[in-house]
């Protein structure tokens, strides 16, 4: 199920997005559910949806959708059957996270392993939004962050969003 994966680099899209059908030749609309959609990435992300002429569900705490209540995420994405979810729900504040570490945890790493396991029984593909966070202090200019880059976060927020990432695809 390829896509191209949405990404923020010093603050600004890094690039276009596009969700392309199975035979990468034609762009077709597509019903994309995204979690935590009217945050920071979440309103980006509906954007260049609707851009691109697609359908998008935002799931959100500020409309009184919680994640962390699986039941009822579980019916929304069984009766709107999304092509896709991407999971951009998440406590970023990184001083939020240190201060309030059983919300930082129970939105970052038991949210993601709800939605992951969800995912898993419906079959719909999971797109996690990390955080170059989690790969610690790397100097850019340097050596650029890739696949191959060993994870090194250094805060909590960073951890748990590392942890997010694992727990969300252990099924």
């Amino acid at each position: 199920f390829p896509v191209t994966i949405y990404g923020y680099v010093f603050g600004g899209p890094f690039k276009k997005v596009l969700f392309k059908s199975p035979d990468l030749n034609s762009i077709h609309q597509m019903k994309i559910l995204c979690t935590g959609g009217q945050g920071f990435l979440g309103k980006w992300i509906e954007s260049e949806a609707i851009a691109n002429n697609h359908e998008f569900i935002s799931y959100d705490m500020q409309s009184g959708k919680d994640i962390l209540d699986r039941d009822k995420f579980y019916l929304e994405c069984e009766s709107n059957r999304p092509d896709v979810i991407v999971h951009a729900a998440a406590i970023a504040d990184l001083y939020e996270s240190d201060k309030n570490l059983d919300k930082n945890f129970s939105i970052n790493v038991q949210g993601a392993y709800y939605i992951g396991r969800i995912c898993s029984i419906l079959n719909i593909p999971l797109i996690y939004i990390s955080t170059c966070c989690a790969y610690g202090n790397v100097n850019i200019k340097e050596k650029l962050i890739d696949e191959q880059t060993m994870p090194i976060p250094t805060e909590t927020y960073a951890w748990s969003k590392l942890a997010g990432k694992l727990s969300s695809c252990t099924w």
